[in-house]
């Protein structure tokens, strides 16, 4: 992942702009495009810092890729974002690299991946779709556009929300844990279902992460099954160092939860 600097020059009378900047107007421009290249899997999710300048309007934000803001990849909010910039008095923006973030894992190298895993964490605000095998988030735009990539990233979300609560233990937690590890909540359903969407729209098998935490004994979790279908899932070594169970026929995977 790398962090950019991106600029939104105000307009002149050279570019035939006769109107009075809008200090609100721009704002809503400004986060309007940042909102949709979010969508869109351009940025990563977050809060950007703003800055109002005399000439313009400067925002730190961070990448998948050094390339992720060109226009190739965006679909039709952004360039609707990027047009109504014109309106508020603002040229289309500007980007300059400010290096590699240092908090975030690299982006997928693998030209074809084999398989696909939708999983997340509160710890990191990657991509929630990774490469089955290197294990590297994916940025959303390289998915097919027939895809709903709102949905994805809401899901994703979620998901860190709930994690933040169950990593708390406080109120909430036991509410948070079941949503993360029950195959059958409403956030695995809503997860399972996009997994689906995925392996269609691309012909790649894509398996959902069960997150299982509360602790059990490693003698209990080595007999589990699969909790959709009852199959053995354990594997016989973990794999990407995070996954001790996959179950190839419902497309799930999980971990060992157990206090030994």
């Amino acid at each position: 992942m790398f962090n950019v600097e991106i600029t939104f020059a105000y307009r002149s009378r050279r570019d035939g702009w006769t109107g009075q900047l809008d200090e609100s107007a721009v704002a809503s421009a400004v986060y309007g495009l940042l909102g949709a290249w979010k969508q869109n899997g351009q940025l990563l999710p977050g809060e950007f810092p703003r800055t109002i300048m005399r000439t313009c309007c400067r925002v730190v934000a961070t990448c998948p890729e050094t390339n992720s803001l060109e226009p190739r990849y965006a679909g039709k909010d952004v360039r609707e974002a990027t047009a109504a910039l014109a309106e508020s008095g603002l040229r289309e923006p500007t980007w300059r690299g400010l290096g590699e973030d240092l908090d975030s894992p690299m982006v997928d190298k693998c030209r074809k991946p084999k398989w696909y895993i939708l999983s997340a964490d509160c710890l990191s605000n990657a991509p929630p779709v990774q490469c089955g095998e290197c294990h590297e988030p994916i940025p959303l735009y390289r998915l097919p556009s027939s895809l709903d990539r709102g949905r994805i990233l809401y899901w994703h979300y979620t998901f860190r929300a709930f994690d933040f609560i169950q990593l708390g233990s406080g109120a909430g937690a036991r509410f948070a844990l079941k949503q993360m590890a029950d195959s059958n909540s409403f956030l695995s359903r809503d997860g399972r279902e996009i997994c689906r969407a995925i392996e269609k729209a691309t012909g790649v098998p894509t398996y959902y992460y069960l997150q299982r935490v509360r602790p059990r004994s490693l003698a209990a979790e080595k007999k589990s099954t699969c909790p959709s279908c009852g199959r053995k899932w354990l594997l016989a070594k973990p794999l990407h160092g995070r996954y001790d169970f996959k179950c190839d026929h419902c497309r799930l995977l999980s971990n060992i939860a157990c206090s030994a």
